[in-house]
């Protein structure tokens, strides 16, 4: 197991999308995708691809 650690406090937008059924984590005018790009050195956290522009999620839950 990998351990990245993260800045805190977490983009305010989030908890917000937590209470919701469907939420999403693209929220707060790009506030997590900056988060992730400044926390991960611009790659992505699961394939360490350096992308010229992160997704936030590489899955469809």
């Amino acid at each position: 197991m990998l351990h990245f650690p993260k800045s805190h406090p977490e983009p305010p937008c989030l908890k917000d999308e937590r209470l919701k059924t469907h939420g999403t984590y693209d929220c707060g005018d790009g506030d997590v995708l900056k988060r992730l790009q400044q926390d991960f050195h611009n790659k992505c956290y699961i394939c360490e691809a350096r992308l010229p522009s992160l997704v936030i999620e590489h899955f469809v839950p």
